[in-house]
């Protein structure tokens, strides 16, 4: 592939796309078992995780895909969660409180995001959260945004079934889906649509009629007014029959989940929802035939546990395939978090990560739709590349963004010297573009950088102790964060 001409710029906004080309790749679940490289641990890390630094990446290097899959699937261990957060919020009308608290969350969501932990815990979280989709503006309260996020946490390795039964009596799901006016003689069909059409299904794998005896059996939940958590109340609830995918009886919330999982669709939705994350937009019809439907078989016979299909993926020849290598272009998630997490630039502040996420269109805990973000080629356009390479550049001379001072300044001096051969510049260049691009670039391109770094001169006049060193590498760090090749993922 061709990744220089891998997209292209819209001229006007983010719903300008262009439709991809397929990959042609014809590696299938068959164990990826050679030794892994700068080169394939960097391609992993970037897709499991928010970015690793080059200590971490060279951490794994040589172990198997097994192995790595091990360290990473091991839960870990969060911040604690801000004072308010597991109290019933105490002034409603309280709109400033509301926002600050909010605020505190984004904050705190980013901050675990950030963690130099081995872990793919909260690329996980995020990943439930693109199909658990819910916002701040209708659901208005940190305490039960966070409550949900939490949830979603403990399931990240678990089990999708039971995390489905949780989300369906989530204080946060019913209030953003309307589940609360959902009642017994006036039933809602809101949250039954969005939970077969967004959370299990897909569209076309249910009917009007599912959709309505579903909103009957999902009568009855209630945000509790004396907790975090919701409440069953009985005299709200339909006792009544209910025919869903041919079954009767008198169903309710985890007879419509069990149901649900019965259906042949539910796993490969899952599954699909899965390798469009964390491997490829495009499902070819190899694909389809050689790792969906296994994967969904897998899926099913686990009695939809999650970690055994995230093993046989995430260790794969599919997965490590090199056509996926900078196959994806970053998230506004993975270029924030991802440029703070491969310098460890712990001097860059969490709410200018946060709002430089927003102004890119993926604010924390509010994405646009019940849908989620759209992603893929709508994260690049004419406005949107420019505003990401100004945050580079800012961060490279210490400059504030969005009123934010980013200091102390960062010491570039340091950070090269964590490569090999760092007093030789063509390798140094080499192997910094290594461990920051996702795949090899040209070698005229390479010595394009190494020139840009030392200025014309030859390579022999590079000292990495020397007193212009800290200025040339700034200038070697700002022509590779502007590299097309460096959106991509």
């Amino acid at each position: 592939m061709n990744r220089r001409n891998f997209f292209t710029f819209s001229t006007s906004n983010t719903n300008d796309k262009k439709v991809p080309k397929p990959m042609e790749v014809s590696t299938g679940l068959d164990p990826f078992t050679a030794p892994l490289t700068i080169r394939s641990a960097g391609h992993a890390l970037r897709r499991m995780t928010f970015g690793v630094s080059y200590p971490t990446l060279q951490s794994v290097v040589g172990k198997t895909a097994t192995e790595l899959f091990d360290q990473l699937a091991i839960p870990m261990q969060t911040d604690a969660v801000p004072s308010w957060a597991t109290t019933l919020p105490t002034n409603p009308a309280d709109f400033q409180l509301f926002q600050q608290q909010r605020t505190e969350l984004q904050t705190w969501l980013c901050n675990q995001m950030r963690k130099p932990t081995l872990s793919m815990q909260e690329k996980m979280v995020f990943f439930l959260s693109h199909i658990y989709t819910s916002d701040t503006q209708k659901i208005r309260y940190a305490q039960f945004m966070l409550n949900n996020n939490q949830k979603l946490r403990s399931a990240c390795f678990g089990n999708l079934k039971s995390l489905a039964t949780e989300m369906c009596k989530d204080s946060a799901m019913l209030i953003f889906l309307d589940g609360t006016a959902n009642r017994v003689g006036k039933p809602n069909e809101n949250f039954a649509r969005e939970f077969f059409e967004l959370f299990t299904l897909g569209v076309g794998n249910y009917t009007e009629t599912d959709i309505l005896e579903a909103s009957r059996a999902f009568t009855g939940w209630q945000v509790n007014p004396t907790s975090l958590d919701s409440r069953f109340v009985p005299n709200r609830f339909d006792n009544q029959p209910k025919t869903i995918f041919g079954q009767t009886g008198n169903w309710g919330v985890d007879d419509v989940v069990r149901i649900t999982f019965e259906q042949q669709a539910c796993a490969e939705f899952y599954v699909r929802k899965l390798y469009r994350f964390f491997v490829y937009e495009i499902i070819t019809d190899f694909a389809e035939e050689n790792v969906i439907k296994p994967l969904a078989q897998l899926l099913r016979d686990s009695n939809y546990e999650i970690k055994p299909v995230l093993r046989k993926l995430f260790t794969s020849q599919h997965f490590f395939d090199n056509e996926f290598h900078g196959s994806e272009i970053k998230s506004p998630a993975n270029f924030f978090i991802g440029f703070t997490n491969e310098t460890g630039a712990t001097n860059y502040p969490t709410n200018v990560v946060v709002l430089g996420m927003a102004i890119q269109a993926q604010e924390l805990l509010n994405p646009p739709t019940v849908q989620g973000w759209v992603g893929y080629r709508s994260w690049i356009n004419t406005v949107t590349l420019p505003q990401r390479q100004q945050v580079c550049n800012l961060f490279l001379v210490n400059r504030t963004y969005l009123n934010t001072p980013l200091n102390p300044a960062y010491n570039w001096v340091n950070f090269a010297k964590q490569f090999p051969d760092n007093n030789d510049a063509n390798k140094l260049v080499k192997n910094i573009v290594d461990y920051l691009v996702s795949f090899d670039v040209a070698q005229s391109q390479i010595d394009a950088l190494v020139d840009e770094m030392l200025a014309g001169l030859p390579a022999i006049y590079w000292d990495i102790n020397g007193v212009t060193a800290p200025t040339q590498l700034l200038l070697l760090m700002k022509a590779i964060y502007n590299l097309p090749e460096y959106q991509l993922n």
